[in-house]
């Protein structure tokens, strides 16, 4: 499945770029930097990486760190790198799952009986369509 959501991503990532930078009002984005981040973006946002199952999206990361990093992943999955000597230490932490379902049956009529990977409000999934694929 391909998102169409290029230009929205586009967009949102110029509004980030304009809001976070102290640009002289002459100033322009540079669009080259804008497409870096939106390709970035929807890479991302088109890798499944649900609950217990986020090694795709860790690939993409780790695939798009700078070439001095040494990523190194832990035992629970979580990846880490460091930047720099000494203290303080900062640290930056980020999800990289997202919270869906896993088909654990598939019923006489054609349902799905599921089970819910990650933490939210089920009920805000009901009536929603899904996008069922395999691992």
């Amino acid at each position: 499945m391909t998102l169409k959501c290029g230009a929205v991503i586009r967009s949102l990532v110029s509004m980030v770029v304009l809001f976070t930078t102290t640009l002289p009002a002459s100033a322009q984005v540079d669009s080259s930097r804008v497409e870096a981040v939106a390709g970035l973006l929807e890479e991302l946002i088109e890798t499944y990486g649900v609950s217990g199952d986020e090694q795709r999206v860790r690939a993409v990361v780790e695939r798009h760190l700078p070439a001095w990093a040494k990523p190194r992943v832990d035992e629970s999955g979580n990846l880490w790198v460091r930047a720099g000597q000494g203290d303080p230490v900062v640290v930056f932490i980020a999800h990289m799952d997202e919270v869906g379902f896993q088909v654990t049956e598939l019923l006489d009529d054609g349902s799905l009986q599921i089970r819910q990977r990650g933490g939210f409000y089920p009920h805000l999934w009901e009536a929603t369509p899904a996008f069922v694929h395999t691992a």
